[in-house]
């Protein structure tokens, strides 16, 4: 028998995601009321959908997100029998609608806005980069989080496996690229101290070519709406970003910070 997690009486829908192979992941934020010391954000899978074509008709005809009203849910109902899971979900304007399905999975979704400076960049790195409209979007490993951030309810910094870092209206105003200088073990000058300012015009192909699996040294905050990275890229890099939000995004702690251990 799958009992639910959380309660979802007066959540609101965020996102809906039809997924091939027959599946739906709906994103949902908790009423705190019903769900005290939880998490706020919610991935519900539903998995090996029998009745998928009706699901899709669902979702196609009714639309469920609006920017100006928020779409709720009054709950969610779950009937087993055997392998096969029967999911009633009662939507405020839409009616409701029965999902037959083999699987049902509750994922919590860590949201961090607008608090960079309680995160801990050293020693983490890129493993994803893209840019998107007016987003800069970052995929760092191994960043490390402070107690005090609103989504730790730990008493430790913690790790963060995968943290999805978006920079919304973005505007890259530096770029530079330092190579050092290298000497032989006579101190003989090899290699001369080299450094490049980027144009503007050629930030995204750089940021592209040299950020992969490059290891972030620091995160300096100039300002609430601007900071400094130095990362190694086999050479010495520095990018200032100024931008209007900053979310940092993730589905699960690994554990302990490598400085609190």
């Amino acid at each position: 028998m799958i009992e639910l997690k959380y309660c979802y009486n007066d959540a609101y829908l965020i996102n809906h995601q039809l997924v091939s192979g027959k599946k739906l992941k709906l994103t949902v934020g908790l009423d705190p009321i019903w769900n005290k010391n939880m998490a706020q954000i919610i991935v519900v899978s539903f998995n090996g959908i029998e009745n998928f074509d009706e699901i899709k008709k669902y979702f196609d005809n009714n639309i469920l997100l609006n920017a100006k009203k928020r779409t709720y849910l009054y709950s969610i109902e779950i009937k087993t029998n055997f392998d096969d899971i029967s999911c009633k979900i009662s939507f405020d304007c839409y009616g409701d609608i029965i999902i037959k399905c083999k699987g049902l999975t509750e994922n919590k979704i860590y949201i961090s806005n607008n608090e960079i400076e309680t995160f801990h960049f050293h020693d983490s790195f890129f493993a994803d980069i893209k840019f998107s409209d007016n987003q800069l979007i970052w995929t760092i490993k191994e960043l490390n989080v402070d107690p005090d951030n609103s989504q730790n309810s730990f008493q430790d910094p913690m790790e963060i496996e995968n943290a999805v870092v978006t920079f919304k209206d973005y505007k890259i105003t530096h770029l530079k690229t330092e190579t050092g200088t290298h000497k032989d073990c006579n101190g003989v000058v090899l290699h001369e101290n080299e450094v490049v300012v980027y144009d503007e015009n050629n930030y995204k192909q750089e940021i592209l070519e040299l950020f992969p699996d490059s290891i972030i040294y620091e995160c300096c905050v100039i300002n609430e709406n601007s900071c400094r990275f130095h990362i190694n890229a086999g050479i010495f890099v520095e990018i200032i970003i100024e931008y209007s939000d900053l979310t940092i995004e993730w589905d699960n702690f690994i554990g302990k910070a490598w400085y609190a251990k």
